[in-house]
C-alpha cells in the first residue's frame, strides 16, 4: 500500500523488486534441504503432463498436482505487473521492466488495455490486483491505492504419525516471507534488497504466517497460566491465614492449590489418552479451572472453622472432627461440583467441535477436583486439625508455642477460635444488613427485574459471526493488517468460490458432460455473481479448442482428449481443475467446473443465504455429477448456520441438567426452581451484555455462555443449602445463609477473578472475550448469589429440612450491636476482632489447654 497513488513507475518498479525479494527468499528444510520460490516443491505449477505422484501420501492431490511439473511452465503468480509485456516474457527482470515503463503515463495506459492475460494466459482484472480505484470521465482507471501479489504455493497433505498434516516445505518457506516483504514489523532481520522503499509499504499474508503468529499468542497463555497460579497460591494463602500461628492454615492453600493442579493433569492426561482434540481454546480451559477448583477448598475450611468454635477442636477425636466439618461442607460442594460438571458436560453432546472439546475436558477437570479435594485434601485437613491441637505453628510445624491464642500482630485482641472473619462479615453482616430490610428488599428486587428486562432487550439484538482470521490472529500484527488491506481492497465485499462435481469413473462424466456445461452457466447467470468477473470453466475452454465434439464417440477418446488439452498452452490455467484416481489419468473422480467470484451479504444472515443458493443451483445444474459449491469460507459460514440454535439448545440442556442435580441433592422442588431461575436469569443478562459490548454468537462466546450456568450455579446453590439448614423467619434465615457460606462464596469469586484477570490485555481475542464475558459471568454470579437469591429467599423461600439448626445460632456476635471497640478494625471480627476484648479473654481461660507434644509431628492419644 502506498500513501499516494501506486499507479507510477516508481511503485511498479519497488513491486518488481519485492517480487524478486519473494522469489529468491531461501528456506532451509529437513525434507528438501535449502529451497526458493522455483524450487519444485514450492511454487503452484500447471502440469504439463508430469508422471503423477512421486510416492506422496495424497495421490489424487499430487496428480492434480504433480510434483515433477515442467519447468517451462511460469510459477502461479498474478500481479499488475502482468499487465506489462516484459515482465510477462521474464519475470525476473527487473531491468527490461524499467526500460518499458518510461513514465507513470505508461503505466496507466497499460492497466487500462482491453483484454489483459497473465503469464498463464487467463484473463486479468485489474479489480483484483489494485484496490481504492478512482475513475475518470471516460471509464478508464486513473487512480488506485493498493497493490495486491498473489502467488499460488503447492499444499500436499502429509501424513506423520496417522494425522494429516500441511506440506512442511511450503510452510517453512512461507514463514521466511516476513523477513522478505518490507513492512515495519518485517524490517528486524532482513539484510538484503532495496530498503526500505519510498512508495510502498508491504505486508504478506499466507496460512503458515497466521498459524504461526495465533501459536505466538496462545504460548503466551502458558505465562499466563504461570502467573494465575502465583496469584492463587497468595491469594489462597492469605484467606486461610489467620493472626494466630497456630490458627492459622495458611499453607492449606497451598494444598488445595496442588488438589487443583492435580485435577488439571489427572483431566487433560485422560482426554488426551482417549484422542480428544487439544486446540488453543481448551487450554485457556486450565485457567478457568485454576480459579474454580478453589471453592471446594474454601467451603471445607471455612466450616472447619465454624467447627473450632469453643472447645470442639480439642473436645472431640479428630477423625470425627473432620467428619462433622464434611457432613456440614459435603453436601454442599456435591451440589455445586456436580451442577457445574453437569452444567459443562453438555458440550460433549454439541455438533460444534470447539465446544464439545472444551466441555469434555473442564467437565472432567471439575468432577477430579472434587475428587482430590474430597480426597487428599481432606488427608491434610485432618494433619491440620492434629497441628492445631498440639499448638505448632502454620509454616513452622516444629516450632510449639506456648500461648497458641497468642497473634503475631494486634496482641490486645486475641483470636478465637470459630469466630467470623472478614469476609464473613461482608455478606454476613453488611449485606444482610443492607438487603434484608422492607427497602433494601423493594430496592434489590426492582434493581434485579431492571437488569433483566435489558438482558432481554439486548439478547433479542445479538447477531451471529465469527471470522477465524479475525478472531484469532492478534491485533496490531502485521498479518492482522494485511487482512484489513485486503478486506478494505480487494475482497471485503466478495468471495472467491468454486463449483465442482463428484462422480465415480470417466464413463460417468462422460456420459453426463453437458452438466459440466450448464454448471459454469448456471454459476454465471446467479444473482450472487459479481458482475462483470470472468467464470473460469474449464470445460468450456476445452471445446472452444477441441474438435467437434461429436468426434468423441466414446469415453475413452474423450478422455484422452481432455488430458491433451489440459497439458496444452490453452489448457495449462486449468490443470488443476480435473482429479484423476490414478497416475495415468485415465478414471476421473472429481472436477472444478467453474471458478468465480460471488457478493458477500456483509452478514451472517445473508451469506449463509448464499451458501444455500449457489450450492442449489450447482446441485440443480448438475444433478447426476453431484454439483456442489465450496469456499473456505464457508466452514464458518455452516457454523453462522448453526451456531445460534446450538448454543440456545445446548444451555437449555444444561440449565435443565443444573435443575435436575439441584433437585437430586437439594431434595427440594421450590428451591431448586428459584436457583433455575437465577441461573437464567444471569445467562439472559450476558447475552444484553454481548449486545452492549458488540459480541456475537460464535463458537468463543457460546462456550462462555454454556460455562456461565455452571460457573453461576455456585455462587447460588451454596446459598440456597445453606437456607434450608436453618430455621426461623425466612428473612432470619436468608441472613443466617450469608453469615454460614457468604463468606467462602465471595473467596471463591475473588479466586476466579484473580484467575481471570490474567486474560486482561490480551491481543488475541478469544481471550480478550473470554476476559470480559468471565469477568461478567463472575460478576452476575455474586450479585446474584449474595444479593438477589438471598432476598428472594427472604421472599418466598421454601420451608427448611426437619433438623434445621435455629438460624439465630449462625455467629450471633454480627446480630450484636457494634462493640465498644476503639480500634477501627473491631467491627470485623475474626483476624481482626469483633467482639468485647474482655469477654474474649475469659472465654480463652474458660477453654481447655492443648495437650503437651515432645516431638515434631506428635498426635493426640485419643487419634
Amino acid at each position: 500500500k502506498s500513501r499516494g497513488d501506486v499507479l507510477t513507475r516508481g511503485a511498479m518498479l519497488e513491486l518488481c523488486d519485492l517480487w524478486l525479494q519473494v522469489a529468491w527468499q531461501q528456506a532451509f528444510t529437513d525434507e528438501a534441504g535449502a529451497v526458493r520460490w522455483e524450487s519444485a516443491p514450492v511454487c503452484s505449477r500447471p502440469s504439463e503432463g508430469g508422471e503423477g505422484s512421486d510416492g506422496g501420501d495424497n495421490n489424487a492431490t499430487a496428480v492434480m498436482q504433480p510434483a515433477s511439473a515442467n519447468f517451462s511452465t511460469p510459477c502461479d503468480v498474478v500481479s499488475v505487473l502482468d499487465f506489462f509485456a516484459a515482465h510477462r516474457a521474464d519475470p525476473y527482470n527487473c531491468g527490461a521492466l524499467a526500460s518499458s515503463i518510461p513514465d507513470d503515463a505508461s503505466v496507466v495506459e497499460a492497466v487500462n488495455a482491453p483484454n489483459a492475460t497473465d503469464k498463464l494466459g487467463r484473463p486479468l482484472q485489474a479489480s483484483y490486483v489494485l484496490g481504492g480505484l478512482r475513475y475518470g470521465e471516460n471509464g478508464n482507471i486513473t487512480y488506485a491505492e493498493a497493490l495486491q501479489l498473489v502467488a499460488a504455493a503447492q499444499q500436499k497433505v502429509v501424513q506423520r504419525a496417522g494425522e494429516a498434516d500441511s506440506d512442511p516445505v511450503v510452510n517453512e518457506w512461507e514463514l521466511t516471507l516476513k523477513y522478505a516483504v518490507p513492512s515495519s514489523e518485517s524490517v528486524k532481520g532482513r539484510t538484503n534488497g532495496s530498503f526500505p522503499y519510498e512508495v510502498l509499504q508491504g505486508y504478506p499474508d499466507n496460512s503458515a504466517l497466521s498459524d504461526d503468529l495465533i501459536g505466538d499468542a496462545f504460548s503466551e497463555d502458558v505465562v499466563r497460566i504461570a502467573i494465575a497460579t502465583v496469584c492463587l497460591v497468595i491469594f489462597s494463602t492469605f484467606v486461610l491465614s489467620r493472626r494466630s500461628p497456630v490458627y492459622s492454615s495458611g499453607y492449606m492453600g497451598l494444598v488445595s492449590t496442588a488438589c487443583v493442579g492435580m485435577a488439571i493433569v489427572s483431566s487433560y492426561g485422560l482426554m488426551l489418552w482417549i484422542g480428544v482434540t487439544y486446540s488453543e481454546i481448551v487450554q485457556t480451559g486450565i485457567i478457568l479451572l485454576l480459579g474454580l477448583g478453589l471453592d471446594d477448598a474454601f467451603v471445607i475450611m471455612g466450616e472447619h472453622w465454624r467447627q473450632s468454635e469453643g472447645d470442639k477442636l480439642f473436645s472431640t477425636p479428630v477423625p470425627k472432627f473432620v467428619g462433622r466439618v464434611m457432613r456440614m461442607a459435603g453436601p454442599s460442594i456435591t451440589v455445586t461440583s456436580l451442577s457445574d460438571a453437569a452444567a459443562f458436560g453438555t458440550g460433549a453432546i454439541s455438533t460444534l467441535p470447539a465446544l464439545r472439546d472444551f466441555g469434555l475436558y473442564t467437565m472432567t477437570g471439575v468432577l477430579f477436583d472434587y475428587l482430590y479435594q474430597c480426597t487428599f485434601f481432606v488427608i491434610f485437613v485432618g494433619t491440620d486439625t492434629r497441628r492445631k491441637r498440639a499448638g505448632r505453628s502454620d509454616w513452622l510445624c516444629c516450632f510449639k508455642r506456648k500461648e497458641p491464642t497468642e497473634p503475631l500482630c494486634c496482641k490486645a485482641i486475641p483470636v478465637t477460635p470459630g469466630e467470623p472473619g472478614w469476609t464473613d462479615y461482608l455478606p454476613g453482616r453488611y449485606i444482610a444488613g443492607s438487603v434484608l430490610n422492607r427497602a433494601g428488599k423493594v430496592i434489590v428486587m426492582v434493581g434485579a427485574l431492571t437488569l433483566l428486562a435489558l438482558g432481554i432487550y439486548g439478547a433479542t439484538h445479538v447477531e451471529t459471526n465469527f471470522a477465524y482470521e479475525d478472531f484469532f490472529v492478534p491485533d496490531g500484527s502485521y498479518v492482522a493488517k494485511a487482512y484489513k488491506l485486503r478486506d478494505e481492497y480487494f475482497t471485503g465485499n466478495t468471495l472467491q468460490l468454486a463449483a465442482y462435481t463428484r462422480a465415480y469413473g470417466t464413463a460417468a462424466y462422460f456420459a453426463n458432460r453437458d452438466e459440466l456445461l450448464a454448471l459454469p452457466v448456471a454459476m454465471r447467470t446467479s444473482e450472487w455473481h459479481v458482475e462483470g468477473t470472468p467464470v473460469a470453466a474449464f470445460y468450456e475452454a476445452f471445446l472452444d479448442s477441441a474438435p467437434d465434439e461429436a468426434s468423441f464417440d466414446n469415453a475413452t477418446v474423450w478422455a484422452s482428449a481432455l488430458v491433451a488439452f489440459l497439458d496444452s498452452e490453452a489448457g495449462a490455467s486449468y490443470a488443476e481443475d480435473v482429479a484423476f484416481g490414478d497416475a495415468n489419468r485415465t478414471e476421473i473422480i472429481g472436477t472444478r467446473a467453474a471458478r468465480l467470484f460471488v457478493r458477500l451479504a456483509g452478514n451472517s444472515a445473508g451469506n449463509t443465504q448464499m451458501m444455500d443458493d449457489t450450492r442449489a443451483e450447482a446441485a440443480a445444474a448438475a444433478p447426476a455429477l453431484d454439483g456442489t459449491t465450496y469456499s473456505f469460507s464457508f466452514l464458518f459460514f455452516e457454523g453462522d448456520k448453526v451456531i445460534k440454535s446450538e448454543t440456545l439448545r445446548n444451555c437449555f440442556i444444561a440449565a435443565a441438567a443444573v435443575f435436575v442435580m439441584c433437585l437430586v441433592l437439594l431434595a427440594d422442588l421450590w428451591t431448586s426452581l428459584i436457583v433455575l431461575v437465577i441461573i437464567l436469569a444471569i445467562d439472559t443478562e450476558l447475552l444484553g451484555f454481548m449486545a452492549a459490548d458488540g459480541l456475537t454468537y460464535n463458537s468463543v462466546t457460546a462456550i462462555s455462555l454454556i460455562l456461565s450456568l455452571g460457573l453461576s450455579v455456585d455462587y447460588s446453590v451454596h446459598v440456597a443449602h445453606s437456607f434450608l439448614l436453618f430455621s426461623g423467619t425466612r428473612t432470619e434465615r436468608a441472613a443466617a445463609a450469608l453469615r454460614h457460606i457468604g463468606g467462602p462464596v465471595f473467596q471463591g469469586a475473588a479466586s476466579t477473578f484473580l484467575a481471570i484477570l490474567t486474560l486482561a490485555g490480551s491481543s488475541s481475542y478469544v481471550f480478550q472475550t473470554f476476559f470480559k464475558m468471565w469477568m461478567i459471568i463472575i460478576s452476575l454470579g455474586a450479585l446474584h448469589g449474595l444479593i438477589v437469591l438471598p432476598v428472594i429467599l427472604s421472599i418466598c423461600g421454601s420451608s427448611p429440612y426437619d433438623d434445621a439448626t435455629p438460624a439465630a445460632d449462625v455467629y450471633p456476635q454480627m446480630l450484636a450491636p457494634w462493640s465498644g471497640s476503639s480500634t477501627w478494625w473491631g467491627a470485623w471480627g475474626g483476624t481482626w476482632g469483633g467482639r468485647d476484648n474482655r469477654a474474649k479473654e475469659v472465654a480463652l481461660e474458660a477453654r481447655p489447654r492443648p495437650p503437651e507434644a515432645a516431638e515434631c509431628g506428635a498426635v493426640d492419644g485419643d487419634d
